[in-house]
């Protein structure tokens, strides 16, 4: 019934002999109210007592009552219990927060009576408040409530079948929540059950509670999960997920959770470590594996150049071969990387790396290159006290020089290398010059050159200058033989 529910307790007065002094008590006052106003009086309460209606099967409805004094010396209240429960079992009458105690002159607090009903059913219950309230220590209001309609939940699918899944990968599925009973569905948690592989989680959102229409088209709500196995997941990891809701008769639901974690296969790279320059370099992935029982077989290989040295024009032969080939043309580190994949789409999760040196077999190497490619530049080592494309002077076109040294040939357009090499020099000093020759139609002049010179096949110096005129030369340097001593000069003349 609408109203409001208010206890009033009566004020006492006592008049002290021969005195015109009163004493004031404690009195009790109960009300239930809402935002509009007063909804029932304590008279009407004691009359008809409290009732919550109708109301879903384990979907909760509460009423808030507030306690005051009225009397003018504060109240205290001693207890507020429920008792004497129609229909058995677990009563669904429950005081929810915390009972008042002591209350001021004319303040109040309030006191909530919930009601979840467990069966669909006439409920009835007593609440009894104790007080100091001389007039009325004990009062007693009604409860009445019916469990009228009850919800149903549907879940699907059941179990939630992830299938195969690899060690770095991601599969999500979905559970679809259905609300098919006569009353919606309220949904108070929603968990992975104990024991759950943390391969599973979730992806949708699982804050509550929440409630599910009963009524079609929104009836149905998706929650999604993810498998994500890791290196620590075992072969066939299992989880749960745990659904508390209103339907009476899935206390809780729990959907439990399947999949099958596939390890990853393993990339490896067999390649020598050094080797002299120009040779052709054989890399070995036949190693790579699978480690699952029976192995995803045949593996795929997708391999990578990742580093090569400047003004290198080395490429690999093939990129999806087992054992593909690279030629080391020139000094310095070749850095490569393969990943594997095996047949039913399992990446490694690494990736296997190498990385090769490449060396001369000559006693001193010299090798120059640069960033301006249209530029012309030309590397001369001069012999002895010899003078530029002078008959000591070894280049491009002046092979031997008399000192049996091999130059590479001209790189007529950049960025080289080009290169001088001797097997086994002979004593005295050699001078490094650097000359830019030719523009071809280059828009800048500026050319940022860069000199590596190898002594016993290991890089023992690297010079580095920017010429900027056509004619001009670039001493880098010097090389006293047989000690190997290199001085750095770096004059640039017109």
């Amino acid at each position: 019934m609408k109203g409001r529910l208010a206890l009033v307790g009566c004020c006492a007065l006592v008049a002290c002999r021969g005195s015109k002094v009163q004493q004031l008590t404690s009195a009790i006052d109960v009300t239930l109210a809402n935002d509009g106003g007063l909804i029932e009086s304590f008279a009407d309460l004691l009359d008809a007592g409290l009732g919550f209606g109708g109301d879903p099967l384990l979907v909760p409805l509460t009423r808030v009552l507030t306690i005051s004094d009225v009397g003018g010396g504060g109240l205290e209240v001693t207890s507020a219990s429920i008792a004497g429960v129609d229909g058995g079992g677990v009563s669904p009458f429950s005081i929810v927060g915390v009972v008042p105690t002591s209350l001021g002159v004319g303040s109040g607090s309030p006191l909530a009576i919930q009601f979840l009903p467990a069966a669909e059913q006439v409920y009835s219950a007593t609440l009894t408040i104790a007080s100091d309230d001389p007039m009325r220590p004990v009062v007693s209001i009604a409860l009445a409530g019916t469990g009228s309609t009850k919800s149903a939940l549907d879940v699907t699918p059941t179990p939630l079948d992830f299938l195969q899944v690899g060690q770095g990968q991601t599969q999500v599925a979905t559970l679809t929540l259905a609300s098919v009973g006569t009353a919606p569905l309220f949904v108070s948690g929603l968990s992975l059950g104990a024991g759950t592989d943390p391969a599973f989680a979730f992806v949708s959102s699982v804050t509550t509670p929440f409630q599910i229409s009963n009524l079609a088209p929104g009836n149905t709500l998706p929650i999604s999960l993810s498998f994500s196995p890791t290196a620590t997941t075992p072969a066939n990891p299992t989880g749960s997920v745990v659904i508390q809701s209103s339907d009476p008769a899935h206390q809780p639901f729990t959907v439990p959770l399947t999949g099958q974690a596939l390890l990853a296969p393993s990339a490896a790279i067999v390649v020598p470590a050094v080797v002299a320059v120009g040779s052709l370099v054989t890399l070995d992935g036949s190693g790579s594996a699978d480690p699952n029982h029976p192995p995803s077989l045949p593996l795929t290989y997708q391999w990578a150049l990742q580093k090569k040295p400047l003004g290198s024009a080395a490429q690999l032969s093939s990129v999806t071969a087992v054992k593909p080939t690279l030629l080391a043309d020139g000094p310095g580190i070749y850095d490569v990387q393969l990943d594997v994949t095996n047949a039913i789409g399992v990446q490694d999760l690494r990736g296997a790396h190498a990385s090769i040196t490449a060396r001369p077999l000559e006693d001193l190497y010299i090798e120059m290159v640069w960033d301006n490619d249209p530029i012309d530049m030309d590397l001369h080592l001069l012999t002895g006290g010899a003078t530029l494309n002078g008959p000591g002077d070894c280049t491009a076109y002046n092979a031997d020089a008399g000192v049996g040294c091999q130059p590479s040939s001209d790189h007529l357009v950049g960025p080289g290398p080009e290169w001088v090499s001797l097997a086994s020099p002979p004593a005295g000093t050699y001078t490094i010059d650097c000359v830019e020759y030719a523009a071809h139609n280059a828009l800048t002049l500026a050319t940022n050159v860069t000199v590596r010179v190898y002594v016993y096949g290991v890089l023992a110096s690297e010079l580095t200058q920017t010429v900027n005129t056509l004619g001009s030369v670039w001493e880098a340097g010097t090389v006293t033989w047989p000690s190997g001593a290199i001085t750095a000069v770096n004059t640039v003349t017109p």
